[in-house]
């Protein structure tokens, strides 16, 4: 794994690997961090430092929300993924380890990572900006990274205007086909969509951008699956 900048920790029922000298922010965090804004996970601030409890979406976050079973080995594996990321020069925030600790048979799991400063892409989206991201996109298939949710919310804009991709929760690292290439874009277009924020020519604006033709297109039912909640 690609760990070697982190060391393990034991601490307060806590384990988990932490980049060297953010140990002990790290529990600062979790012990009076601000809270945040941020997806279906908690998310607190505390001196530059971030941390996100990992919390279950849809059906079952109904019953166990940010409990998982005790095998649990997403956090880990999203840590490997990021620094993969950071390390091949992909603009993403620096991550700074995983904490967990057990309960019962379940387990609590955090992400950290550096704090960044922007805007959500919502805020700032025009059609030079989501072309930007397009290109981001591209040189994540291109070096193997697989994100596995590519949706508007999950990208950040510097003051410098600088694109940053957030979230590699779920990621994997493989060289994608085509139709998991088309498939990520098209997740990206229905979240437009789903945000109120498609515009005439928006898929020949990602199309662009990635600089490839995927046959990009609005689905009908996509509406369907919003007012169910999926």
């Amino acid at each position: 794994m690609e760990l070697k900048d982190f060391i393990y920790l034991s601490k307060n029922g806590f384990q988990g690997f932490i980049r060297k000298g953010f140990e002990e922010i790290a529990f600062k965090v979790l012990e009076g961090g601000e809270r945040l804004k941020g997806g279906r996970g908690f998310v607190f601030y505390k001196d530059g430092v971030v941390g996100r409890r990992y919390r279950r979406g849809g059906f079952f976050g109904k019953f166990f929300g940010d409990l998982f079973f005790w095998e649990f080995k997403r956090p880990l594996k999203e840590l490997e993924i990021a620094e993969i990321v950071r390390k091949k020069g992909i603009p993403t925030p620096e991550p700074l380890g995983v904490l967990w600790r057990r309960k019962g048979f379940f387990l609590e799991a955090w992400f950290f990572s550096e704090f960044l400063k922007g805007k959500n892409l919502l805020e700032v989206f025009s059609e030079n900006t989501l072309r930007d991201v397009a290109k981001l996109i591209r040189i994540l298939h291109d070096n193997n990274i697989n994100h596995r949710d590519l949706n508007i919310k999950n990208f950040l804009v510097s003051k410098d205007g600088k694109i940053f991709v957030l979230d590699f929760d779920r990621a994997s690292l493989k060289g994608l086909s085509f139709r998991e290439r088309r498939s990520a874009l098209q997740r990206l277009l229905r979240s437009i969509c789903k945000e109120g924020m498609y515009f005439e020519n928006c898929e020949k604006v990602l199309e662009e951008g990635y600089g490839e033709r995927l046959g990009l297109c609005v689905k009908w039912y996509w509406s369907i699956f919003w007012r169910l909640g999926i």
